[in-house]
Protein backbone atom coordinates (compact mmCIF):
# COMPACT_ATOMS: atom_id res chain seq x y z
CA UNK A 1 0.00 0.00 0.00
CA UNK A 2 1.26 3.48 -0.79
CA UNK A 3 2.80 5.56 1.95
CA UNK A 4 0.09 7.96 3.04
CA UNK A 5 0.51 11.19 4.95
CA UNK A 6 -2.63 12.73 6.33
CA UNK A 7 -4.26 15.06 8.73
CA UNK A 8 -7.11 13.68 10.78
CA UNK A 9 -9.50 16.09 12.42
CA UNK A 10 -11.67 15.01 15.33
CA UNK A 11 -14.49 17.44 16.02
CA UNK A 12 -14.67 18.20 19.72
CA UNK A 13 -16.37 20.63 22.07
CA UNK A 14 -15.43 21.82 25.53
CA UNK A 15 -16.61 19.65 28.41
CA UNK A 16 -16.85 19.97 32.15
CA UNK A 17 -14.90 17.29 34.01
CA UNK A 18 -15.83 16.39 37.58
CA UNK A 19 -13.84 14.18 39.95
CA UNK A 20 -10.71 12.13 39.44
CA UNK A 21 -12.36 9.64 37.05
CA UNK A 22 -13.76 11.83 34.24
CA UNK A 23 -16.75 10.62 32.28
CA UNK A 24 -17.08 10.93 28.53
CA UNK A 25 -19.30 13.87 27.64
CA UNK A 26 -21.62 14.41 24.64
CA UNK A 27 -18.60 15.53 22.60
CA UNK A 28 -17.66 11.85 22.41
CA UNK A 29 -20.44 11.40 19.85
CA UNK A 30 -19.13 14.10 17.53
CA UNK A 31 -18.16 12.56 14.19
CA UNK A 32 -14.64 11.59 13.21
CA UNK A 33 -13.50 12.97 9.86
CA UNK A 34 -10.66 11.73 7.64
CA UNK A 35 -8.79 13.71 5.00
CA UNK A 36 -8.54 11.70 1.77
CA UNK A 37 -6.91 14.14 -0.65
CA UNK A 38 -4.55 12.59 -3.20
CA UNK A 39 -5.70 9.08 -2.29
CA UNK A 40 -6.69 6.66 -5.06
CA UNK A 41 -9.75 4.53 -4.39
CA UNK A 42 -8.87 0.84 -4.40
CA UNK A 43 -9.56 -2.41 -2.57
CA UNK A 44 -6.46 -3.13 -0.52
CA UNK A 45 -6.48 -4.56 3.01
CA UNK A 46 -2.72 -4.87 3.38
CA UNK A 47 -2.59 -1.97 5.83
CA UNK A 48 -5.17 -3.56 8.10
CA UNK A 49 -3.44 -6.91 7.72
CA UNK A 50 -0.18 -5.39 8.97
CA UNK A 51 -1.90 -3.72 11.93
CA UNK A 52 -3.73 -6.89 12.97
CA UNK A 53 -0.67 -9.10 12.70
CA UNK A 54 1.32 -6.66 14.84
CA UNK A 55 -1.28 -5.67 17.44
CA UNK A 56 -3.70 -8.60 17.87
CA UNK A 57 -2.98 -12.06 19.24
CA UNK A 58 -4.67 -15.16 17.76
CA UNK A 59 -7.22 -15.19 20.62
CA UNK A 60 -8.24 -11.58 19.93
CA UNK A 61 -6.20 -9.97 22.72
CA UNK A 62 -5.12 -6.47 21.72
CA UNK A 63 -1.56 -5.33 22.40
CA UNK A 64 -1.97 -1.65 23.32
CA UNK A 65 1.56 -0.49 22.57
CA UNK A 66 1.62 -2.24 19.20
CA UNK A 67 -1.74 -0.76 18.27
CA UNK A 68 -0.57 2.76 19.08
CA UNK A 69 2.66 2.17 17.18
CA UNK A 70 0.64 1.23 14.09
CA UNK A 71 -1.94 4.02 14.29
CA UNK A 72 -0.74 5.71 11.08
CA UNK A 73 -0.92 2.44 9.18
CA UNK A 74 -4.48 1.96 10.44
CA UNK A 75 -5.34 5.51 9.34
CA UNK A 76 -4.05 4.80 5.85
CA UNK A 77 -6.26 1.75 5.62
CA UNK A 78 -9.32 3.72 6.71
CA UNK A 79 -8.65 6.32 4.01
CA UNK A 80 -8.88 3.66 1.33
CA UNK A 81 -12.04 2.16 2.83
CA UNK A 82 -13.63 5.61 2.99
CA UNK A 83 -13.25 6.00 -0.77
CA UNK A 84 -13.84 2.45 -1.99
CA UNK A 85 -16.72 0.30 -0.77
CA UNK A 86 -19.77 -1.58 -2.05
CA UNK A 87 -21.75 1.65 -2.46
CA UNK A 88 -19.06 3.96 -3.86
CA UNK A 89 -17.35 1.38 -6.11
CA UNK A 90 -19.91 -1.40 -6.76
CA UNK A 91 -17.91 -2.73 -9.70
CA UNK A 92 -15.20 -3.77 -7.24
CA UNK A 93 -17.65 -5.70 -5.04
CA UNK A 94 -19.64 -7.91 -7.39
CA UNK A 95 -20.18 -10.89 -5.06
CA UNK A 96 -21.26 -11.59 -1.50
CA UNK A 97 -17.87 -12.60 -0.16
CA UNK A 98 -16.23 -9.38 -1.39
CA UNK A 99 -18.91 -7.31 0.32
CA UNK A 100 -18.77 -9.36 3.54
CA UNK A 101 -14.97 -9.15 3.66
CA UNK A 102 -15.26 -5.39 3.28
CA UNK A 103 -17.75 -4.89 6.12
CA UNK A 104 -15.98 -7.29 8.48
CA UNK A 105 -12.68 -5.55 7.78
CA UNK A 106 -14.35 -2.16 8.16
CA UNK A 107 -15.82 -3.11 11.54
CA UNK A 108 -12.48 -4.45 12.74
CA UNK A 109 -10.56 -1.39 11.57
CA UNK A 110 -13.02 1.17 12.93
CA UNK A 111 -13.36 -0.66 16.25
CA UNK A 112 -9.62 -0.30 16.72
CA UNK A 113 -9.63 3.32 15.53
CA UNK A 114 -12.47 4.21 17.90
CA UNK A 115 -10.61 2.51 20.73
CA UNK A 116 -7.65 4.81 20.04
CA UNK A 117 -9.88 7.88 19.71
CA UNK A 118 -11.80 7.34 22.94
CA UNK A 119 -8.53 6.49 24.69
CA UNK A 120 -6.86 9.73 23.60
CA UNK A 121 -9.91 11.75 24.62
CA UNK A 122 -9.97 10.09 28.02
CA UNK A 123 -6.27 10.83 28.54
CA UNK A 124 -6.73 14.45 27.50
CA UNK A 125 -9.73 14.90 29.77
CA UNK A 126 -7.87 13.30 32.65
CA UNK A 127 -4.91 15.66 32.11
CA UNK A 128 -2.65 12.66 32.47
CA UNK A 129 1.03 13.44 32.36
CA UNK A 130 2.54 11.15 29.75
CA UNK A 131 6.29 10.68 29.81
CA UNK A 132 8.55 10.41 26.79
CA UNK A 133 8.35 6.62 26.75
CA UNK A 134 5.06 5.60 28.42
CA UNK A 135 4.07 2.01 29.07
CA UNK A 136 0.57 1.44 27.70
CA UNK A 137 -1.99 -0.87 29.28
CA UNK A 138 -5.65 -1.77 28.77
CA UNK A 139 -8.29 -0.51 31.20
CA UNK A 140 -11.87 -1.79 31.25
CA UNK A 141 -13.35 1.51 32.43
CA UNK A 142 -14.21 2.94 29.04
CA UNK A 143 -17.43 4.20 27.44
CA UNK A 144 -20.62 2.18 27.35
CA UNK A 145 -21.21 -0.10 24.39
CA UNK A 146 -24.05 2.16 23.22
CA UNK A 147 -21.85 5.27 23.24
CA UNK A 148 -18.99 3.47 21.50
CA UNK A 149 -21.23 1.98 18.82
CA UNK A 150 -22.94 5.32 18.15
CA UNK A 151 -19.86 7.39 17.25
CA UNK A 152 -20.17 8.45 13.58
CA UNK A 153 -17.29 7.98 11.14
CA UNK A 154 -16.81 8.00 7.35
CA UNK A 155 -16.85 4.70 5.46
CA UNK A 156 -17.81 3.81 1.88
CA UNK A 157 -18.53 7.45 1.06
CA UNK A 158 -21.06 7.94 3.85
CA UNK A 159 -21.38 8.48 7.57
CA UNK A 160 -21.79 5.24 9.52
CA UNK A 161 -21.50 3.85 13.04
CA UNK A 162 -20.66 0.39 14.31
CA UNK A 163 -24.34 -0.05 15.14
CA UNK A 164 -25.29 0.76 11.54
CA UNK A 165 -22.72 -1.71 10.23
CA UNK A 166 -24.33 -4.35 12.44
CA UNK A 167 -27.73 -3.52 10.95
CA UNK A 168 -26.33 -3.74 7.43
CA UNK A 169 -24.76 -7.13 8.15
CA UNK A 170 -28.02 -8.43 9.61
CA UNK A 171 -30.13 -7.16 6.71
CA UNK A 172 -27.75 -8.27 3.93
CA UNK A 173 -26.30 -11.50 5.35
CA UNK A 174 -28.48 -12.58 8.28
CA UNK A 175 -28.26 -12.37 12.06
CA UNK A 176 -25.41 -14.89 12.30
CA UNK A 177 -23.22 -12.55 10.26
CA UNK A 178 -23.92 -9.72 12.70
CA UNK A 179 -23.13 -11.96 15.68
CA UNK A 180 -19.82 -13.01 14.15
CA UNK A 181 -18.72 -9.46 13.29
CA UNK A 182 -15.46 -8.45 15.02
CA UNK A 183 -15.18 -5.82 17.73
CA UNK A 184 -13.29 -4.69 20.81
CA UNK A 185 -16.36 -5.06 23.02
CA UNK A 186 -15.44 -7.91 25.44
CA UNK A 187 -18.73 -9.63 24.58
CA UNK A 188 -18.42 -9.39 20.80
CA UNK A 189 -16.71 -11.83 18.45
CA UNK A 190 -12.95 -11.38 18.62
CA UNK A 191 -10.86 -9.12 16.43
CA UNK A 192 -8.86 -11.41 14.09
CA UNK A 193 -5.08 -11.40 13.79
CA UNK A 194 -5.29 -10.98 10.00
CA UNK A 195 -7.67 -9.28 7.61
CA UNK A 196 -10.68 -11.08 6.18
CA UNK A 197 -10.07 -12.53 2.72
CA UNK A 198 -12.67 -15.26 2.34
CA UNK A 199 -13.86 -16.56 -1.03
CA UNK A 200 -17.14 -17.88 0.41
CA UNK A 201 -19.47 -15.69 2.46
CA UNK A 202 -21.45 -18.60 3.87
CA UNK A 203 -18.34 -20.37 5.11
CA UNK A 204 -16.99 -17.22 6.72
CA UNK A 205 -20.28 -16.55 8.53
CA UNK A 206 -20.43 -20.16 9.71
CA UNK A 207 -16.84 -20.08 11.00
CA UNK A 208 -17.28 -16.78 12.81
CA UNK A 209 -20.58 -17.82 14.41
CA UNK A 210 -19.21 -21.19 15.50
CA UNK A 211 -16.09 -19.54 16.87
CA UNK A 212 -18.20 -17.14 18.91
CA UNK A 213 -20.24 -19.93 20.52
CA UNK A 214 -17.00 -21.82 21.22
CA UNK A 215 -15.33 -18.83 22.90
CA UNK A 216 -15.47 -19.45 26.65
CA UNK A 217 -14.46 -15.85 27.42
CA UNK A 218 -17.34 -14.36 25.45
CA UNK A 219 -20.02 -17.06 25.51
CA UNK A 220 -19.79 -18.14 29.14
CA UNK A 221 -21.23 -21.42 30.39
CA UNK A 222 -21.16 -21.34 34.18
CA UNK A 223 -21.28 -24.93 35.43
CA UNK A 224 -21.63 -24.19 39.19
CA UNK A 225 -24.75 -22.04 38.65
CA UNK A 226 -25.97 -24.03 35.65
CA UNK A 227 -26.36 -20.83 33.65
CA UNK A 228 -25.39 -19.74 30.15
CA UNK A 229 -24.51 -16.05 30.07
CA UNK A 230 -25.64 -15.07 26.59
CA UNK A 231 -23.90 -11.96 25.20
CA UNK A 232 -26.28 -9.11 24.27
CA UNK A 233 -25.39 -9.32 20.56
CA UNK A 234 -26.82 -12.86 20.53
CA UNK A 235 -29.52 -12.36 23.16
CA UNK A 236 -31.32 -9.79 20.99
CA UNK A 237 -32.02 -12.54 18.43
CA UNK A 238 -32.99 -15.24 20.96
CA UNK A 239 -36.71 -15.19 20.30
CA UNK A 240 -36.15 -15.16 16.55
CA UNK A 241 -33.83 -18.17 16.84
CA UNK A 242 -36.30 -20.12 18.98
CA UNK A 243 -39.24 -19.31 16.70
CA UNK A 244 -37.31 -20.28 13.58
CA UNK A 245 -36.21 -23.55 15.21
CA UNK A 246 -39.79 -24.39 16.15
CA UNK A 247 -40.99 -23.76 12.59
CA UNK A 248 -38.21 -25.79 10.94
CA UNK A 249 -38.42 -28.79 13.26
CA UNK A 250 -42.15 -28.55 14.02
CA UNK A 251 -41.32 -28.60 17.72
CA UNK A 252 -42.61 -26.57 20.63
CA UNK A 253 -41.06 -25.76 23.98
CA UNK A 254 -37.52 -25.30 22.66
CA UNK A 255 -35.21 -22.97 24.55
CA UNK A 256 -32.26 -21.02 23.19
CA UNK A 257 -29.73 -23.78 23.85
CA UNK A 258 -31.78 -26.34 21.95
CA UNK A 259 -32.38 -23.92 19.10
CA UNK A 260 -28.68 -23.14 18.75
CA UNK A 261 -27.56 -26.78 18.57
CA UNK A 262 -28.37 -27.33 14.85
CA UNK A 263 -26.42 -24.17 13.94
CA UNK A 264 -23.05 -25.37 15.20
CA UNK A 265 -20.81 -28.43 14.95
CA UNK A 266 -17.90 -30.09 16.73
CA UNK A 267 -16.53 -28.17 19.73
CA UNK A 268 -19.27 -25.51 20.09
CA UNK A 269 -21.90 -28.22 19.62
CA UNK A 270 -20.35 -30.21 22.47
CA UNK A 271 -20.32 -27.11 24.68
CA UNK A 272 -24.02 -26.55 24.13
CA UNK A 273 -24.90 -30.23 24.42
CA UNK A 274 -23.18 -30.42 27.80
CA UNK A 275 -25.21 -27.40 28.94
CA UNK A 276 -28.66 -28.60 27.89
CA UNK A 277 -31.01 -27.79 30.77
CA UNK A 278 -29.01 -24.79 31.93
CA UNK A 279 -30.84 -21.47 32.27
CA UNK A 280 -30.03 -18.89 29.61
CA UNK A 281 -29.63 -15.35 30.93
CA UNK A 282 -28.57 -12.14 29.24
CA UNK A 283 -24.99 -11.30 30.15
CA UNK A 284 -24.62 -7.75 31.51
CA UNK A 285 -22.99 -5.40 29.02
CA UNK A 286 -19.39 -4.55 29.80
CA UNK A 287 -17.70 -1.23 29.17
CA UNK A 288 -15.37 -0.86 26.21
CA UNK A 289 -11.68 -1.26 27.08
CA UNK A 290 -9.40 1.72 26.49
CA UNK A 291 -5.66 2.24 26.27
CA UNK A 292 -4.06 4.27 29.05
CA UNK A 293 -0.52 4.93 30.33
CA UNK A 294 0.48 2.86 33.33
CA UNK A 295 0.91 5.31 36.22
CA UNK A 296 2.48 2.78 38.60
Amino acid sequence: MINIRTTVTILAAAASIIGCNPKLTPRALNPITIETKNITAQVDYSGLDAVLKAAVKPDGEILPEKLRDNAKMLEGQLMLMTLAGPKTKPALFTNDHARLNYWYNARAAWSLRLMLTFSDERIKADETKIGEDPFWIITNDGPTVKTFNSRPFPIDGRSMTLALIDELLRDDFGFQAAIGAPGVDPLRAAIPDKSFDSTNAGTLIYERFNGFIDDSKRFVIDVPTRQIQVPPVLWQFSQHIITEHSEIYDASGANLTTALLPMVKLSPHRRLQDAVGYACIKAPAEKIPLITPDKD
